[in-house]
């Protein structure tokens, strides 16, 4: 580990980097983040492990001729440094594990890309080609294209702002410092999760999402949400007995079943059945589990065992290491879980990605209040299905 503890040694550190930037020619504040993030890539230095009054002491009032009181001496004595140059990779890379923690493997779920600036986007989509006709001796092959249908993906930007003052970073009291930027973290994963799940579930709204209606599924110019008892209406997602009114299919996408091996093996069989658009047969191989974390030791019994873990018979489990498991707490029930190819019809984009920026400008506001640095922390994105029938949800009557 780099060896950086007291205010001295972060002085002679704030000085090894001036030289180093002097000696490359380049920016002190540029050489010196960019040094940073190679020792944190390298395993040799991280916030939690860094005294951040240490830190404050030795690159800003190491000769203790900053007088405290005073937010625009302390604001300027910091800009002068390099503490912002070599806090901020620091934080940013906490925070980044924060967010991670909370979204989990969630976004494997979705296929990722990128968006316009803008709250609303109409795409278009397109059915099955028509089937292969045999070309007749002498004759041209049969010319054929898809019929197109559109879809709406709606984005939302979400974000918050962390204030430090000069108490916070002049004294860290039990490292309150690290808990306190922790938290954009926290909050930009949670919101994601929360948001991912829900689409996942789409029940009649994403409240994460900030809707009163689901939008998750616009096709056709219609919000086609909620699980459907009876597999009617125009609002079926997840329907019990058909899908004739969103494409005239009678697939089956949702099943009351309880967790269990017979359960997983129902779904599968949903799957198998599906048809296109167009009335075609189709392959999907399953590859996810996506359920609660409450449910989650089961679900890696379950795949981890040789024979049918819940059942005395001595039955070959054909599911063996075959499925990958993502969990999150955030799923609104404990007993529902879906299985399927769920990439094939989710999808998450994004206008920002999460982003974390620092500020350390001086305003009346942040004078009166003896703010001296604030972090924003900020996603901007959506989230959506395009299809229905590469999911089934099961155990949850709706």
């Amino acid at each position: 580990m780099l060896d950086v503890s007291s205010a001295l040694e972060f002085n002679n550190f704030q000085t090894f980097l001036r030289e180093q930037a002097a000696t490359k020619k380049q920016d002190p504040t540029e050489f010196t983040e960019k040094y940073v993030e190679t020792q944190i890539k390298e395993g040799k230095l991280s916030l939690e492990e860094v005294d951040l009054k240490g830190l404050f002491e030795g690159t800003v009032n190491f000769n203790r001729d900053v007088d405290l009181t005073k937010t625009d001496k302390v604001h300027k004595q910091i800009s002068e440094s390099l503490y912002p140059a070599i806090t901020q990779p620091l934080i940013r890379e906490y925070i980044d594990r924060q967010y991670d923690m909370e979204v989990g493997d969630l976004t494997k779920l979705f296929r990722q890309s990128n968006a316009l600036h803008t709250e609303q986007e109409k795409m278009i989509g397109m059915n099955d080609y028509g089937d292969l006709q045999r070309r007749k001796y002498g004759e041209k092959y049969e010319k054929t294209k898809p019929s197109d249908y559109s879809f709406e993906s709606f984005y939302k930007d979400y974000g918050i702002i962390i204030e430090l003052t000069v108490e916070d970073i002049a004294n860290d009291p039990n490292m309150a410092l690290i808990d306190k930027v922790s938290q954009g973290g926290t909050k930009q994963g949670k919101k994601l999760a929360e948001v991912l799940t829900q689409t996942i579930e789409m029940n009649a709204t994403r409240l994460a999402f900030n809707e009163e209606v689901n939008y998750g599924f616009f096709y056709k110019g219609v919000a086609r949400s909620a699980l459907g008892a009876g597999g009617s209406g125009s609002t079926v997602f997840y329907a019990t007995t058909t899908h004739s009114h969103i494409d005239g299919q009678a697939n089956v996408n949702a099943l009351s079943t309880a967790w269990s091996s017979g359960a997983v093996k129902e779904a599968n069989q949903k799957l198998q059945i599906m048809t296109t658009p167009v009335g075609d047969k189709m392959k999907v191989i399953p590859r996810f589990i996506i359920c609660h974390s409450v449910l989650e030791q089961e679900v890696n019994e379950f795949l981890g065992s040789t024979m049918k873990y819940d059942t005395m018979e001595p039955v070959t489990n054909v599911w063996k290491s075959k499925l990958q498991v993502v969990s999150s707490p955030y799923f609104e029930s404990q007993a529902r879980f879906f299985i399927g190819d769920p990439i094939k019809q989710m999808h998450l984009r994004w206008v920002e990605r999460p982003t974390t920026i620092a500020r350390s400008g001086m305003n009346d506001a942040n004078f009166e209040a003896r703010v001296v640095q604030a972090y924003r922390h900020n996603l901007w994105f959506g989230a959506f299905h395009t299809d229905y029938r590469f999911l089934v949800s099961m155990g949850y009557a709706g």
